[in-house]
């Protein structure tokens, strides 16, 4: 085995360490006690120790940590350790290494440290990490390449794996990062804003963390920002910055619903998709970086940038949706000029001239722009709020009023002039002026110090790093305490060594080493701590008492240590499984995912409370219910997607299906108040959504619905309304047409229930049709009598019928002569047609004969009455219509009745005689002149009875769906 072996970071920000070649390296969490510190989810403060073993080589051993020890991928308590293998805590992976085989991979262009250093007794100081051009890797997210770098950290074009579409990752930054406050606002300002829902806001889709980095995943905007666009092409045309105007401005508007003021508008913050469109980024996250900045400095911070800023903005002073109408003026000027409204040397500069100037009118910097745009931005852009564009409704109304071609925008609507006298403006203005120019100056350079001084620092320990890399190393066998990783620290002081005769000397060591032991023994420690500082006190202190009894008491500490380990081991086994079966009863897999469901059937699950205060047993869980409601957001991101493609589509019923099978997605258990998983609040607010867009979907598919039942109203009353409609066919009894008429009616119907109502009466039509064949096929042998009442001779004498046939009747005249009888003679005399069907068959009719008849007799009666209502509708004549009518109305439906007893009852035929009883009773009412009585019947029979054939023949369709 090699003499030397190097201990690696992997991906680590710190140089490898030396191998101790006596006493412990001991690895952790806690600079003050490990000797080689890492940081990182799972890593204990001591959590491994390495140490020489007895064949010369090295091993490890775990301390009792609570994630555990792996090396090459298998758990263990401890191992011999050689070049090439690799060393797993909690997240941090290791790696030991021959320095004379390969250089370590964190230290590539110098020589490894070649002498250990003893531990310190104080924290460790950090050491700059060397550059690497390595991207970060988030869960679900493969990171493409740098798009640059934004106020809070490092922005990444990535591909969000599982829906394979490009997005924005926001960094933040480590030492925004490392601040616990600001992280929570961070967070709950992220989840406001992807509530945000706006085509002119970068939507904000998911904020995590994972490798010790907070993110944020956006939309993706493929031209970038209009910074960039204007550094790579120069000034824009004013007809694009009026439509930048106008996309910003509706933004502007729907942050305005929102309570929501941007501070930091202008043209790094206004970005714009491969569609052209313009949107407003970091809506709702100024907020943090204000509160960011006020934690760092302890001062209130003037939030924006100098050449966008507002004047009240500069002046520190409460803002309002007003100011971001300053910076989107300011923003317009500089698009449409390539220059700021104001220039300078310095940000103080800048706003001085801010405070006390006007800017240089555009219309000298740029030539030919509308003076209606001209004057669009010059409202934008007053310094007096009273007179500037009071909102983005405002704004946009007079570009839409520009657009309309107006010659030359409106001027904006100012406040009453202040009467102040010049001296106490000028007076303000140098007051607020110069309050913001120190302020600034005094923020500029206390960055640049605290700049110079962490630059000073991080070359020190580079050169300190340096330094012990250059240091010979000592004999082999010089003894050390222990190893340190960081070659900045100072050497230890030279360890202690037993004298050989002197017996004065022995007491003082002895002496010295009680002490050190009733030290040790008297510390508040964990066991791990004891241990480890228990065996190098016997090692320091070899041959003495004090060491021997130390060294008892570290085996002592070892074997309880190992029984921890393994009643320890034992319970992570027993978590794991129980890990297992939460997992089953989530059902992951599902699709469509219910997370609902699985989190009761993991509440259900037995064995769990033995556990609840286990923090392995609670960050698994917790991990489970982040992927079954990131998984659950996921599929809910995606069908939200589609039903918004739907939409816009025209395709509303397929949205409708979609957002009906999302919603059981949402039914959601109860949580006590902060107790909810990570994801929770988040898929509620999609669940929000989702209701909300059905509910919007809902009314515009009734407004579709409306918009179709008048269509059908007018197409049936184009059909059956009036002379030329179903009327022409009922007036003959050619209920064949009438049936194919009605056929080709219901065909073109758009609702489904006219439709279904259409093939219902054309079903009965057809019906109806087969009666006077059925009676013409009977004739002779089937009929009983052969005497029939003419329909034209009321005196109600029989007739001898001769022959039937599809045409009608040969009846026997006068004095031997015959005369042919059409079919159509029967119209509008149903009690004569029903007297002919009437005790006529010489046999029992079959059920379905039985319904023609039936049929055949209801719409006649529904002709007859719908005679009868043409002439008391006629305008040109006067109707009466007395006691009498009305009881012969409706005994027009009698046979109809009697033969309904014989087939089987008819709901249609119940309608339709309800309705002629309503309508004999508005008649009525209109002879004896009670016409609000007849106003109020006729509305109930086109309200109630719509879908009677009578209703339907009787009205022109404008009060009918």
């Amino acid at each position: 085995m090699s003499e030397r072996l190097l201990l690696e970071w992997i991906g680590g920000d710190r140089p490898p360490a030396e191998l101790p070649r006596s006493g412990t390296l001991v690895i952790g969490a806690s600079s003050a006690r490990a000797g080689f510190v890492v940081r990182g989810q799972g890593v204990a403060d001591l959590h491994a120790a390495i140490a020489r073993n007895k064949s010369g080589g090295w091993a490890i051993r775990d301390l009792g940590s609570p994630a555990g020890l792996e090396v090459n991928g298998q758990r263990v308590e401890s191992r011999a350790l050689g070049a090439g293998d690799e060393i797993g805590i909690g997240t941090v992976r290791l790696r030991i290494v021959d320095p004379a085989a390969t250089p370590p991979a964190s230290q590539p262009t110098r020589a490894a440290p070649t002498a250990p250093i003893a531990a310190p007794t104080g924290p460790v100081s950090p050491v700059s990490p060397a550059p690497t051009a390595a991207l970060p890797a988030f869960p679900g997210y493969r990171l493409e390449r740098r798009l640059g770098r934004g106020g809070m950290g490092e922005v990444y074009l990535a591909i969000q794996e599982r829906l394979a579409r490009p997005v924005a990752i926001k960094v933040l930054h480590p030492r925004l990062g490392n601040d616990a406050a600001f992280v929570r606002r961070f967070e709950e300002e992220a989840r406001a804003a992807a509530a945000l829902n706006h085509p002119n806001v970068v939507t904000v889709y998911d904020v995590g963390f994972a490798d010790g980095l907070h993110f944020l995943s956006m939309e993706y905007m493929d031209r970038g920002t209009l910074e960039d666009r204007l550094k790579a092409s120069g000034r824009l045309p004013w007809k694009d910055v009026l439509q930048i105007l106008k996309d910003a401005g509706a933004g502007l508007a729907y942050a305005e619903s929102k309570g929501i003021v941007h501070r930091d508008l202008k043209p790094a913050n206004l970005m714009q998709n491969a569609a052209g469109a313009t949107k407003i980024a970091d809506l709702g996250l100024a907020t943090n970086i204000e509160a960011e900045s006020e934690a760092l400095s302890g001062e209130r911070k003037i939030l924006g940038t100098a050449h966008f800023m507002s004047p009240e903005q500069a002046r520190g002073e409460k803002l309002d949706p007003r100011s971001d109408l300053y910076s989107l003026g300011a923003t317009a000027y500089r698009l449409l000029s390539g220059m700021t409204p104001y220039e300078g040397a310095t940000s103080k500069d800048i706003l001085r001239a801010l405070l006390r100037e006007e800017p240089k009118p555009l219309s000298e910097r740029v030539e030919g722009l509308p003076p209606a745009l001209l004057a669009i931005v010059q409202g934008l852009m007053r310094r007096d709020l009273a007179q500037r564009t009071a909102s983005a409704a405002q704004l946009l109304a007079a570009i839409a009023e520009f657009e309309r071609g107006a010659s030359a925008a409106q001027p904006m609507p100012k406040a009453t002039v202040s009467t102040r006298p010049p001296w106490v403006l000028i007076f303000t203005a140098l007051l607020f002026g110069g309050g913001a120019w120190f302020f600034w100056q005094w923020k500029e350079q206390t960055l640049e110090r605290r700049e110079e001084e962490q630059a000073a620092a991080q070359a020190a320990a580079r050169d300190a790093a340096r330094d012990s890399a250059d240091t010979p190393a000592p004999p082999v066998d010089t003894p050390v305490t222990a190893v340190n990783a960081d070659p900045a620290l100072p050497a230890p002081a030279e360890p202690v060594a037993a004298p050989a005769n002197d017996e004065r000397d022995l007491e003082i060591l002895e002496s010295r080493a009680r002490i050190a032991l009733l030290e040790i023994l008297q510390r508040q420690q964990s066991p791990q701590e004891q241990f480890a500082e228990l065996t190098e006190m016997a090692r320091k202190f070899n041959g003495t008492t004090a060491a021997s009894e130390a060294s008892a008491k570290a085996g002592e500490l070892e074997q309880q240590l190992r029984e921890a380990q393994a009643a320890l081991s034992e319970r992570h086994t027993a978590v794991m499984a129980l890990v297992a079966k939460l997992r089953e009863a989530a059902a992951l897999e599902q699709s469509p995912p219910r997370p609902g469901r699985s989190l009761l059937a993991m509440r259900a699950l037995g064995g769990q409370e033995a556990f609840a205060d286990d923090p392995l047993f609670k960050a698994e869980r917790a991990r489970l219910e982040q992927e079954l409601f990131a998984r659950a957001s996921e599929h809910a991101g995606g069908v939200l997607a589609r039903t918004q493609a739907d939409l816009e589509a025209g395709r509303q019923e397929a949205a409708a299906t979609a957002l009906n099978e999302l919603l059981p997605l949402f039914d959601l258990p109860e949580f006590a108040a902060g107790a909810a998983p990570a994801g929770y609040d988040a898929l509620l607010e999609q669940g929000r959504r989702a209701r909300e867009r059905l509910a919007n979907l809902r009314a515009i598919a009734g407004q579709i619905l409306e918009q179709r039942q008048r269509e059908d109203a007018r197409l049936m009353a184009g059909a059956l309304y009036g002379p030329e409609g179903l009327e022409k066919e009922l007036s003959v009894l050619d209920f064949q047409s009438a049936a194919t008429r009605v056929s080709q009616l219901a065909e073109a119907a758009s609702t489904l229930p006219v439709r279904q109502a259409l093939v219902t009466l054309a079903a009965e039509l057809n019906e109806a049709s087969q009666a006077l064949p059925l009676l013409a096929r009977e004739y002779p042998a089937g009929w009983k009598r052969k005497g029939v009442d003419d329909p034209r001779d009321r005196s109600e004498s029989l007739r001898n019928c001769l022959a039937a046939d599809a045409e009608g009747l040969l009846l026997e005249a006068a004095q031997g002569a015959t005369e042919r009888v059409p079919w159509s003679a029967f119209a509008n005399h149903t009690r004569e047609l029903g007297r002919l069907f009437n005790e006529r068959f010489a046999r029992e009719l079959k059920p379905e004969e039985a319904r023609s008849v039936r049929a055949l007799l209801q719409y006649a009666a529904v002709g007859e009455v719908l005679s009868l209502g043409v002439k008391m509708l006629d305008p040109s004549r006067k109707a009466n219509f007395t006691e009498g009518n009305a009881k012969e109305l409706l005994e027009c439906f009698a046979p109809a009745q009697a033969w309904a007893l014989r087939s089987a009852p008819s709901a249609t035929l119940t309608r339709e005689i309800e309705a002629a009883q309503l309508l004999s009773r508005v008649w009525q009412d209109a002879t004896g002149n009670s016409i609000a009585a007849a106003v109020a019947g006729t509305e109930r029979l086109l309200l109630d009875y719509r879908d009677t054939l009578l209703v339907r023949l009787l009205s022109d369709g404008s009060q009918l769906k």
